[in-house]
């Protein structure tokens, strides 16, 4: 009771201050949105800028929307490795894990390390309600198949991202057992915003379920 009690009071201060935070650098976050919103167009100076300072980089992180299709990335990618760059360069990707190219792949393997991180929330039914429209028969195909990459190549590391809110608390051990499979590499977020998916915000009969689900080994919450 003491931890759900702290971990409401840390939810309470967490959203005033981003609250504040939001309200007193809106226009600022206004204007780097719009930034990003076209750093991917394919007529972006972004590219003919990062083309030329490719001799000092060693890590690139590849995130979305869904970073595997963004084409003109890969023409990037391509690039370093036709140019004897991609060896010395690690790669870092956020995924929803609907999309999977073994061409791609293929590519990827030049590189010095690759790690993909996939962004899980629940398996099945569960993972289909809260991604919607994902189809959860292609997303764990896809990542089966990085799974299997992983095993056949050391350059590469399979993580997980899990993001516990009111919609998957309940079947987070059934999941996590599930992804366990692959990796222990998982990454447990939780949702702060908006509040009706915060745990945080459950009520109190509800949170006595679950604490009593976690004492009997039935959640596990790491």
């Amino acid at each position: 009771n003491r931890m759900m009690e702290e971990a409401e009071k840390l939810g309470e201060e967490f959203k005033t201050s981003y609250k504040k935070f939001l309200e007193e650098n809106k226009k600022k976050l206004i204007s780097k949105k719009s930034f990003i919103s076209n750093t991917f167009n394919k007529e972006s100076k972004f590219w003919q800028e990062i083309n030329k300072i490719t001799d000092n980089i060693s890590h690139i992180d590849l995130y979305g929307g869904e970073p595997f299709l963004i084409d003109k990335q890969w023409r990037m990618l391509q690039d370093l490795v036709d140019n004897s760059k991609a060896h010395n360069i690690s790669l870092s990707f956020n995924t929803n894990g609907t999309y999977w190219n073994k061409d791609i792949i293929n590519l990827l393997k030049n590189f010095a390390q690759v790690s993909i991180d996939f962004s899980i929330d629940g398996i099945g039914k569960h993972f289909e309600y809260i991604r919607h429209p994902a189809d959860w028969a292609v997303v764990h195909k896809n990542f089966t198949s990085a799974c299997n990459l992983q095993e056949l190549n050391p350059n590469f590391k399979i993580t997980i991202c899990y993001t516990v809110s009111t919609l998957n608390v309940f079947y987070f051990a059934e999941a996590i057992e599930y992804l366990k499979e692959c990796t222990d590499n998982i990454f447990v977020n939780f949702v702060h915003d908006p509040p009706y998916y915060a745990i945080t915000n459950i009520p109190p009969k509800i949170k006595n379920e679950i604490k009593n689900l976690k004492e009997n080994g039935e959640i596990i919450i790491i």
